[in-house]
């Protein structure tokens, strides 16, 4: 996707990232959602996390990664508020993240940057919450029988 493809997203989409990672840390016993960012030499500094006092800031991080990407100078501020909707199935936000990875795939410093380590963090959450994620086998060997072969 070149900068002309992409789009500055809703707020309404940086709102459900931001209350899927908040809420992960609930399902996650009390862990918050955290993630690495690179300083401005590329060099990874320390974990920032994900709390409601952080929910402001990481949104705002979001927004200008995107605008940023796709060329536009106008960044709003934001202010984390619940969305209008909060019953997203996991796969719904997995999407939503997918496309706010697409859109600012653009930018110069994509792989290394706050943005895109974020997005990784909420995915590899995410992922686990998948109907039959934990129960599968981890190790396939070549005598491991696929799920659904075996009648689980």
């Amino acid at each position: 996707m070149t900068e002309a493809d992409a789009i500055l997203v809703d707020v309404e989409h940086i709102n459900v990232m931001i209350w899927a990672g908040l809420w992960l840390k609930i399902a996650h016993g009390d862990q918050p959602l955290t993630w690495l960012a690179a300083d401005e030499y590329g060099d990874f500094a320390a974990p920032t996390t994900l709390e409601p006092a952080t929910a402001d800031r990481t949104g705002q991080m979001l927004i200008d990664t995107n605008a940023t990407a796709v060329g536009t100078p106008t960044r709003p501020a934001y202010r984390y508020n619940t969305p209008q909707y909060h019953r997203w199935q996991v796969v719904e936000v997995l999407r939503a993240v997918h496309f706010y990875q697409d859109q600012i795939a653009a930018a110069d410093d994509w792989p290394r940057n706050e943005a895109n380590h974020f997005c990784q963090a909420l995915i590899d959450r995410l992922v686990v919450q998948l109907s039959g994620y934990l129960g599968a086998t981890a190790h396939i060997t070549a005598t491991t029988i696929p799920a659904r072969q075996s009648g689980l």
